[in-house]
């Protein structure tokens, strides 16, 4: 028994080694695995700053594009103005004048009704007159 014992301890003190070992085997392994990922995360994070940056720079450029589209509004706006004023100086002499033009359309539209309702009347008389003679015609002939 004493040699089963003997070897019992002996292999667990060699199993106590080899877990030391592969402790310090995995610590090593971390370390290794460690050191790459802190460069991966720099990276990471200068890649991060990088985009940042580029769309840091992108927003400038934005708000620049909307400054100058601003300015050029502006500008549109008062030229836009500048063009009712003198839309408004054009047309107001004529709207000064529109009760004028308004009153001189209207006679000259019923001058011109009462001149084809005369010509009316007159065809329609005529045409009657001719009617009559017609029957007063037949009235004798017969």
């Amino acid at each position: 028994m004493s040699r089963k014992r003997k070897d019992q301890i002996h292999q667990g003190s060699n199993s106590e080694s080899e877990s030391e070992s592969e402790t310090e085997n995995e610590t090593e392994k971390k370390m290794v695995f460690q050191t790459p990922k802190k460069k991966k995360t720099h990276y990471k994070t200068f890649q991060r700053e990088r985009e940042i940056q580029l769309r840091l720079e992108i927003l400038l450029q934005d708000k620049k594009n909307l400054q100058d589209m601003r300015k050029e509004l502006y500008k549109l706006q008062d030229k836009k103005e500048k063009l009712l004023k003198k839309k408004k100086e054009i047309l107001s002499p004529i709207d000064e004048n529109i009760p004028e033009q308004f009153s001189l359309y209207y006679n000259q539209l019923k001058e011109f009704i009462k001149n084809d309702q005369e010509r009316f009347d007159k065809q329609v008389t005529d045409c009657l007159n001719n009617m009559k003679k017609i029957i007063g015609w037949q009235k004798t002939s017969t």
